[in-house]
């Protein structure tokens, strides 16, 4: 059985003016990390006010959530009877590139996948063989790869695949998923574009729209209160400290389909 695949990606929002220039307020800015199934579909979010980065959050706040809540994870017996197994496989960007990192992933037996940082070379042509990738949509494209292992560090070793492209770019994606077939471990890197299209949507529509509707409520309230103040010009600033708030997009518990179910 191959383990589940999980995409983590972060969202920052910055917020370095308040909405009412001339309240002269430095609203702080946040950053979003997002752990998605396959397809894109939210498991759940950590917020950072003050950001200390990818890899501190995977490992100090992700990991030991998806230890526990992560279905289907090998026995202990099982990992120590095949050395390769992994629990599950995260994926993430370049920004979480450690080779570090990577290991001390794996003594936990939690593969990761990413870009190679620095890949160095090109590979020759004739290593690369035109192989069909099933997409995280079902659909089939047909993509120039190639495979070599790497060491990173003294005594340990990664996978590097490498997707050659029309144009002669070589995109190289390094992997401790030791298992998974090539194709596979190409299409999970290429499923963060669900990850990516899912923000790219939130933000130029569900934020937005969110605005709207609370820049309308604050207007609405603003009137009724306005009628009772002594001083009418201070009904909004009112408002505001009364209904300023920490707002929580996180997915809920009350979700009916699980996160990891890739199907319909």
């Amino acid at each position: 059985m191959e383990s589940i695949l999980l995409c983590v990606a972060f969202l920052a929002l910055a917020r370095v003016q308040s909405m009412e220039a001339r309240q002269k307020l430095c609203m702080r800015g946040t950053t979003d990390y997002w752990v998605n199934a396959m397809d894109g579909a939210p498991f759940f979010a950590v917020s950072q006010s003050a950001d200390p980065g990818l890899l501190q959050t995977l490992e100090n706040e992700i990991l030991p959530r998806l230890l526990k809540d992560v279905p289907n994870q090998p026995t202990e017996e099982e990992l120590a009877a095949d050395p390769l197994r992994e629990r599950f496989t995260l994926i993430f960007d370049r920004a979480g590139y450690s080779p570090a990192a990577f290991k001390r992933l794996w003594e936990k037996r939690v593969a990761v996948t990413t870009y190679h940082k620095n890949p160095g070379q090109p590979w020759p042509e004739t290593e690369f063989n035109l192989q069909k990738v099933t997409l995280v949509s079902g659909e089939e494209a047909e993509f120039s790869l190639a495979e070599r292992g790497v060491q990173l560090l003294p005594e340990f070793w990664v996978r590097e695949i490498r997707q050659h492209e029309p144009g002669g770019h070589q995109v190289a994606i390094v992997s401790t998923d030791f298992r998974r077939d090539l194709t596979k471990i190409a299409a999970g890197m290429f499923a963060r574009w669900c990850q990516e299209n899912f923000f790219q949507y939130m933000k130029k529509h569900f934020i937005d729209t969110i605005r709207l509707m609370a820049y309308r409520a604050e207007t609405s309230l603003t009137c009724i209160v306005r009628e009772k103040l002594t001083r009418e010009d201070d009904a909004r600033s009112l408002v505001r400290q009364i209904l300023r708030s920490a707002a929580d997009f996180s997915p809920t518990n009350r979700l009916k389909r699980s996160p990891f179910a890739c199907t319909p």
